[in-house]
């Protein structure tokens, strides 16, 4: 079976083959230098200094797990073949490393060394293995995710959505792939915020505009949750579903949470409620510790604008303010009076 797999900056494996080309072009008599090229040979130097660094029995653990993912993207044997010897190794960064790597390949003997590590002494390791298994379609490889997918001890939650994760790419078949894409959706409701988060961002990263996503986004945000998810999933519906957004943001600016706080208020701004120059000066006049001060003044450069101006102006002569702050105001003033920020809703605000 061919494979195409992608490396870290975007490059397919056929294109890898050809970075070591990297040189200037003479344009109109003068040396140019093409930005992609020299993206392409600082790549290939890379993964040059990663083969040496397998080759070398001083290289630190570090470099070894570096070197054997950057290059296993790009297929090459001997990545495979340090992975398959570090599959072993008592180091647990080493072994989940390997599983990283084999998760590339797509033959047998790189199937049983996963096929080993998914049942690993360590969690990390299991973690890495499940999720390489949902690299890429192959044989066997969804026998093992779907116990792990159904299995029900609480204490394996994290396995069971990386292994939900992993057949939502992969299966072959739609019910399967249904069956896990419910499994993270459920999750994202989990009353533990690790996992609901993890699982918000898996499901934000494969299926944005799903509306079963997009409904669960939306009951998370309404409960006021954790602040490392709602200011994600708020932004994100800012631009899928703006006008439940509209609806919906005053719920958030009640919260004790400022990074919720914050995500309101930018949301209001950014949709053009008729409403956000009121709530920019409420905030500048109401909030007192330096962090919220410092989110205003961002929020006005958002706005743009005299009023902006303004708002930002009252704020930097009012008692109180915080003297770190003085230069990031002035930048953004000076910002604001040259025009360099337009008031961006004008007429077109929303009413």
């Amino acid at each position: 079976m061919k494979q195409t797999k992608k490396l870290m900056f975007g490059l397919t494996a056929g294109t890898a083959l050809a970075l070591s080309i990297g040189y200037g072009v003479y344009v109109s008599g003068i040396l140019h230098r093409d930005p992609m090229k020299q993206e392409q040979a600082r790549v290939q130097a890379l993964l040059t200094k990663d083969s040496e660094n397998l080759q070398r029995p001083d290289a630190t653990d570090n470099e070894v797990y570096a070197a054997m993912i950057r290059l296993a993207q790009t297929l090459r044997p001997e990545a495979r073949a340090e992975a398959i010897k570090r599959s072993s190794s008592t180091v647990k960064r080493l072994r989940q490393g390997a599983a990283t790597a084999l998760g590339n390949f797509n033959d047998p003997e790189s199937f049983a060394v996963l096929k080993k590590l998914v049942d690993d002494a360590d969690v990390d390791v299991r973690l890495s293995t499940l999720n390489a298994l949902g690299m890429m379609p192959g044989a066997g490889r969804e026998e093992l995710l779907v116990p792990r997918l159904r299995m029900k001890e609480k204490n394996r939650e994290f396995e069971r959505m990386v292994a939900a994760y992993s057949l939502s790419q992969i299966a072959q078949d739609k019910s399967l792939r249904d069956e896990a894409f419910r499994v993270l959706v459920r999750m994202m409701g989990s009353k533990d915020v690790n996992l609901a988060r993890e699982a918000s961002f898996k499901l934000m990263a494969v299926a944005a505009q799903d509306e079963r996503f997009l409904d669960a986004a939306k009951k998370l945000v309404s409960s006021v949750g954790d602040s490392s998810i709602v200011p994600v999933l708020v932004r994100h519906l800012t631009a899928t579903d703006p006008e439940w957004v509209l609806r919906n943001y005053r719920l958030l600016l009640t919260s004790k949470d400022l990074q919720i706080r914050f995500a309101a208020l930018t949301a209001a701004i950014k949709l053009c409620d008729p409403d956000r120059v009121k709530l920019l000066q409420n905030w500048l006049s109401t909030e007192k510790d330096a962090q919220s001060i410092q989110y205003g003044i961002q929020a006005a450069a958002a706005l743009g604008g005299p009023e902006a101006e303004t708002l930002v102006r009252q704020s930097l002569q009012g008692p109180g303010f915080p003297s770190n702050l003085v230069p990031m105001a002035n930048d953004v003033l000076e910002e604001l009076e040259k025009g360099a920020h337009q008031e961006r809703c004008g007429s077109a605000a929303r009413r």
